[in-house]
């Protein structure tokens, strides 16, 4: 079970991010994740062939 959010006491919620390299979008949306006191799971597109060619 995840460890409780900090702000609310209830569970944090598991949270996938999907990134690329040099997408503003992507860091923009980590930055508003971690205001939010979440530390989403970081998933490289660029890095994965079978992601790259379902996302490119």
């Amino acid at each position: 079970m995840p460890p409780p959010h900090p702000l609310r006491g209830t569970p944090m919620p598991n949270v996938i991010l999907y990134t690329r390299s040099g997408c503003h979008l992507c860091h923009e949306a980590l930055e508003v994740l971690q205001r939010h006191g979440l530390a989403p799971q970081q998933i490289d597109i660029d890095a994965n062939p079978d992601l790259l060619a379902r996302y490119d």
